[in-house]
């Protein structure tokens, strides 16, 4: 529960994250008040311009997201990124939209729109909360290697942020891991790097592991770990659409 509680306060309820300008609406949410929060909200879209309507739009889909309208809420997110994709309000429009899919219970659609922020938005300040919720996305959706991978690069990169102890609550690591899906295997350490890097560039999470076969060393891709078989397979899926040789082990 306490996850459900960070997701809908810790970022847009923080004073730092509201502009000055938009103190009605900002009131009311802090009040809970979430409909009159999209009615204020509202007028103001009707009036605005430019960056001023990105951000009015902004507050009525914080304000739908906070009053459970969930997929009301993805849309207006949707509309921010696809017209105002510059604006400060693009990232934070990505983070809440993978929040509502989360909250949605559609885990790996989830997944998918923070992996797509880290990538994107690499410097931003909130990385560590996109790491924290990618973590826990991953596990809902069974990438139980992904969820290690984002937890580690929270406690290792932001060891001081707000969202480390959070991860206190949950154990990332105390998990079955049953089905790998293999991207390729490689004769020498260079060539399997350098298909990671590809796999990485196409937004997958490639490791790459060292094993002797044969009297010699072979160098195995993979891109997940999977308890859900029928999640390996989907990702098999989806590397041999994107180009990929792939396939679940075992």
């Amino acid at each position: 529960m306490r996850f459900f509680v960070y997701v809908l306060t810790v970022f847009l309820l923080s004073p730092l994250a509201y502009a000055a300008d938009v103190t009605q609406s900002q009131t009311e949410i802090l009040r809970h008040d979430y409909p009159a929060a999209i009615d204020s909200a509202r007028a103001g879209v009707s009036t605005a311009v430019g960056v001023d309507r990105a951000e009015w739009l902004y507050y009525t889909a914080e304000g739908l997201l906070l009053n459970r309208d969930f997929f009301d809420a993805i849309q207006i997110f949707r509309s921010i990124l696809a017209q105002y994709p510059g604006s400060e309000y693009a990232p934070r429009a990505m983070i809440r939209s993978a929040d509502a899919y989360y909250l949605l219970e559609k885990y790996s659609k989830a997944l998918d729109i923070y992996r797509h922020f880290l990538t994107n938005y690499a410097g931003s300040k909130y990385v560590p909360q996109v790491c924290l919720k990618a973590s826990y996305a991953a596990q809902k959706s069974g990438a139980y290697d992904e969820a290690k991978k984002y937890a580690d690069m929270l406690q290792t990169k932001f060891p001081n942020a707000i969202e480390t102890p959070l991860l206190r609550e949950r154990s990332l690591t105390q998990v079955t891991h049953d089905y790998k899906v293999q991207a390729g295997v490689f004769a020498n350490r260079r060539n399997a790097e350098i298909y990671a890097r590809k796999l990485s560039a196409s937004s997958f999470v490639p490791t790459i592991s060292d094993e002797v076969s044969g009297g010699g060393r072979i160098f195995r891709v993979f891109c997940g770990t999977y308890a859900d078989p029928d999640l390996a397979d989907r990702l098999v899926r989806e590397l041999k659409q994107k180009g990929y040789s792939a396939k679940r082990i075992p």
